[in-house]
């Protein structure tokens, strides 16, 4: 099962193991100033969803549309990763807080998320 999904990606365990990759959710700007977010972007076996507008606001339907191509490409990234069978950190409570801010801004990108998370669970 090459999609492990974690309560939270813990840093030790991505230094330890050089064959394990992880997610993590990133603004369009790519200027969160969350500690993690920012140690995330420098490590470079982290791999970003963009499901966020600037900070914390979730993509609306016009933002989605706008950064599709980019979201379309973050996705096959992570699908080509777990096809090698390279093992993949997914963050379950992060997720849980972006599914539930994109239900209300942005219901068609959380469903078309969720298709890939399962997507991923079975390859």
């Amino acid at each position: 099962m090459p999609l492990l999904k974690m309560k939270n990606i813990d840093r030790v365990l991505m230094s330890l193991n050089e064959n394990v990759h992880g997610v993590f959710f990133e603004d369009a700007e790519k200027k969160s100033s969350h500690p993690f977010s920012r140690w995330a972007r420098s490590f470079d076996r982290m791999k970003p969803l963009t499901v966020y507008e600037r900070g914390s606001e979730p993509l609306s339907y016009t933002t989605y549309k706008r950064d599709e191509g980019i979201l379309a490409i973050e996705t096959l990234l992570i699908s080509d990763l777990l096809r090698q069978g390279v093992v993949v950190l997914f963050p379950l409570e992060d997720w849980f807080e972006v599914s539930r801010d994109l239900a209300k801004s942005s219901p068609d990108l959380q469903k078309h998320l969720e298709r890939h998370i399962d997507s991923w669970s079975r390859l």
